[in-house]
């Protein structure tokens, strides 16, 4: 810090000369001395200068021609050799006191500090003073030698010094991170000299530097600085700000971290307050960037993305749509920008804004590396999000040292982040199979982490497995305190199984904890839509030919027409009930004319802990075939369920319909499911036509996953089937007994998608055999290609064609056939 202007030595060099040395002034060397110097008070420096240089050859021993000389060409920054060797000339001991101070505050501003520090040393060990001290405190703060700095101001009697002085002090032991001690001496220069700018320049950035930005707020408004130094009050105003968006966001980890309620309340405060202010300061001025890009971060921090963005479009004109020009946006800014594009669902904006933060290895985290990562996921690109994670395992540090001897290294943070990532990796491309034997296998190796159970825990239920994921879950009970993700893990848990109470019990706590969680707005969306009616509608039609053109022996005739439309009511009575009502047609085209059935149905469903109830009262469009349709089904634990049926007025042949004819039927079934990637069921139905005939069926599936990446899937379905009727002689297809034998494979192309909106392209081939009683055992085709879209996330459309190839009664049929079904939330 200066403190004696570098032209005010020049000037003031003659006059302390003349009023020190009255005494000699007739003496000839001190005449000849003063002339010098009376030129250069004068203006005539150049002049003076080289008097005083010849002065020098004349009398090389006189050490006030010295003094005057070396002030004069430091001051006229003329430091070369030369004058860095006639320093050496100085003698401490006729050296005049009065040129010190000015020479050491010379070199000082001149960035000379070794060579001010060695004179200052000389001077005070020949004789100490207050102003010695301060200067030596000074330089040592400058060169950051805390322990003489140190040593030097604590000698300084602080009682005899003015407020220069004080300040001077205060400043250095604020160089030197002593903030009480300078405090102390800008607090006592404040108390002479309390509208003193060179005071308050101290004593206001002390106080910030302690973080009392309360304090120096609350002192800047008795001072009435927003009117006598307002620059540095909005200074003062924006550290305030600075300061308790840290001390909120402090609080917010500690309430998430112990799951507690209302963690952002003192972020709401501090934001409350940012937005009061904004509104009474210039968007324009430059001033007040810091503050801009403070608020702008915590509104990213607390969630409001749309409002940071609009800030950022706001006070930043070189932002454009996500991209940007302006290099001062400072990097946490940045990365809360990141933040805030991510939470947009615009991962391109996003991408761009973490790649300007990868040149800074200084603020580079795994953070950056994570929010980057997340943006590649989010625009599909699987291939560039797993080549970062391939780059980054070979720039992350693989293990931590400590400086403590005997100490053994631990995994680096980022290395334990980056090892999380790669299992989630895997299950975000699909490959649940391979996360999951990931997880297990980093727990046989840390069995207690907090982290990997989450995760495990996590994939089980993506893999249709929830009781075993609160089965992994439970190697937490007891511990303290119960993570987030823990809560989050035992929520959707509680949804997967089917238990809405504490569903909707945990959702409220999570809520209360971290509302902005996207896991917590995801189940909150869904236990929502458990309020709205919903519909499911799916038609089918076809054609069938032979090569005897309309000879037709199939099921469904020439020509036919199916479809059902059921409308579900929200649910209600503790979430387990809803009202359904359903229409279903049926018409076929035969060769002896059409003939079809549309019935009505309106009943309920009862649905609770993975248990189905469903029961409806029906009859057709002219008031017959009454009847009352009851499906039961179970699932007992996470691979295996039953299920029962049964049906008064049975989906019996449309033939014997015809004939008013009736049916029931009573049907049970198993299935075993290993996982999301493999099941195998058996369905038996009876069937009981009061024309005589009794119809058994069973059917026998078998599905393996194939193939999983981010975008396809494949998979195979073997199926048998066998049926016996003991009609022989029917007037619809009715065989005495037939079995079939069919191999699939299916194949599903995410080929668009975005967030909860996308387009699936899905793929069907078959072949297998038919064999029909007294008729030969022949081939069977099938082939189908469907549209799959989710239009929002309420809403659903698909529609497809399809061709088979079958035999009936020895013939084979060809039929073309169509699908298209919806289903939605109003």
């Amino acid at each position: 810090m200066k403190h004696i202007n570098l032209i005010s030595i020049s000037l003031g060099i003659g006059y302390c000369l003349l009023s020190t040395h009255v005494d000699a002034a007739n003496s000839v060397i001190d005449q000849e001395r003063e002339q010098a110097v009376q030129s250069i008070r004068q203006g005539n420096t150049e002049q003076g200068v080289a008097q005083l240089a010849q002065l020098r050859s004349k009398y090389p021993e006189d050490q006030k021609i010295l003094a005057d000389y070396l002030l004069v060409e430091l001051q006229a920054g003329r430091f070369n050799d030369s004058t860095l060797s006639q320093l050496q000339e100085i003698n401490v001991h006729l050296f005049p006191q009065y040129a010190q101070m000015s020479l050491l505050y010379a070199l000082r501003d001149l960035k000379r500090f070794k060579l001010a520090l060695e004179l200052a040393e000389k001077f005070y060990t020949y004789k100490s003073s207050n102003d010695l001290g301060l200067m030596l405190g000074g330089l040592y703060a400058e060169d950051q030698q805390i322990g003489p700095a140190k040593l030097y101001l604590d000698l300084v009697s602080v009682q005899e010094l003015n407020v220069s002085q004080l300040v001077q002090g205060a400043y250095a032991y604020r160089r030197i991170g002593d903030l009480i001690q300078a405090l102390d001496w800008a607090t006592m220069a404040r108390l002479l000299q309390p509208h003193s700018d060179e005071v308050l320049q101290q004593y206001y950035p002390t106080l910030l530097a302690l973080e009392s930005s309360k304090k120096a707020l609350a002192d800047a408004e008795q001072d009435l600085l927003k009117v006598k130094n307002t620059k540095l009050y909005h200074q003062i105003k924006q550290a305030y700000f600075a300061q308790n968006i840290r001390y909120a966001i402090d609080y917010l980890r500690y309430k998430k971290n112990w799951t507690e309620q209302q963690p952002y309340l003192k972020l709401d405060q501090v934001l409350a307050e940012m937005s009061a202010y904004a509104q009474d300061i210039d968007l324009n001025d430059k001033m007040f960037n810091t503050f801009y890009y403070d608020y702008i971060y915590a509104l990213s921090v607390r969630g409001h993305s749309q409002e940071a963005i609009d800030w950022l479009n706001k006070t930043n004109k070189n932002v454009g749509e996500g991209y940007f020009s302006d290099r001062d946006i400072p990097n946490y800014t940045r990365h809360a920008i990141a933040d805030a594009y991510l939470a947009l669902r615009k991962p391109k904006h996003a991408e761009q804004w973490y790649k300007s933060l990868l040149d800074d290895q200084k603020y580079l985290n795994f953070e950056v590396y994570t929010g980057l990562y997340y943006s590649y996921i989010e625009q599909e690109e699987y291939f560039l999000a797993e080549k970062l994670l391939s780059d980054l395992d070979h720039q992350l540090p693989r293990l931590q040292y400590s400086d403590a001897k005997g100490s053994n290294p631990w995994v680096h943070p980022d290395r334990a982040s980056y090892i999380e990532l790669l299992g989630l990796n895997q299950a975000y491309s699909n490959r649940l199979k391979q996360a999951e034997q990931y997880y297990q296998d980093l727990l046989t190796i840390a069995p207690n982490n907090d982290s990997y159970i989450n995760q495990l825990a996590m994939i089980q239920r993506w893999r249709d497995k929830p009781l075993q994921a609160n089965k992994t879950l439970a190697r937490l009970n007891g511990l303290q305190p119960v993570s987030k993700s823990q809560k989050l893990n035992h929520m959707q848990n509680a949804q997967a199984l089917g238990d809405v109470k504490t569903w909707r019990n945990a959702l409220h706590e999570l809520k209360q904890i971290d509302p902005e969680d996207t896991g917590v707005m995801k189940s909150a969306i869904e236990l929502q839509e458990r309020d709205r009616p919903s519909i499911v509608h799916h038609s089918e039609f076809g054609r069938s030919r032979t090569k005897q053109g309309d000879s037709v022996h199939g099921i469904q005739g020439l020509s036919d027409r199916n479809s059902k439309t059921q409308l579900y009511s929200p649910w209600f009575l503790s979430d387990q009930f809803r009202i359904l009502a359903q229409y279903t047609t049926r018409w076929s085209e035969y060769r002896d004319g059409v003939i079809h059935e549309n019935r009505y149905a309106l009943g309920g469903e009862w649905s609770a802990y993975r248990k189905t109830l469903t029961a409806l009262l029906s009859e057709n469009e002219l008031g017959q075939r009454a009847g009352v349709n009851i499906q039961w089904s179970h699932w007992l634990n996470d691979h295996w369920s039953y299920r029962f049926g049964f049906d008064s007025a049975a989906d019996i042949p449309l033939q014997a319909i015809q004939q008013n004819h009736n049916g029931q039927s009573y049907s049970a079934g198993l299935t075993w499911k290993q996982d999301s990637s493999r099941r195998a069921s058996a369905d038996y139905q009876w069937v009981d036509i009061n024309d005589g005939n009794t119809r058994q069926e069973l059917q026998l599936n078998f599905n393996q996953g194939l193939w999983y990446t981010p975008h396809q899937t494949s998979q195979v379905n073997i199926s048998a089937y066998y049926g016996k009727n003991n009609l022989p002689h029917a007037t619809y297809f009715n065989p005495r007994n037939h079995y079939s034998l069919d191999f699939n494979w299916s194949h599903d192309w995410l080929t668009w998608r975005n967030y909860e909106r996308l387009f699936n392209q899905h793929f069907e081939l078959g072949i297998g055999i038919y064999s029909q009683r007294d008729y030969t055992t022949l081939p069977t085709y099938a082939a189908l290609y469907r549209h799959e879209w989710q239009v929002t996330k309420a809403w659903k459309l698909h529609y497809g064609i399809g061709w088979q190839r079958h035999p009936y009664d020895g013939q084979q049929e060809q039929r073309t056939h169509g699908v298209i079904g919806f289903e939605g939330k109003f």
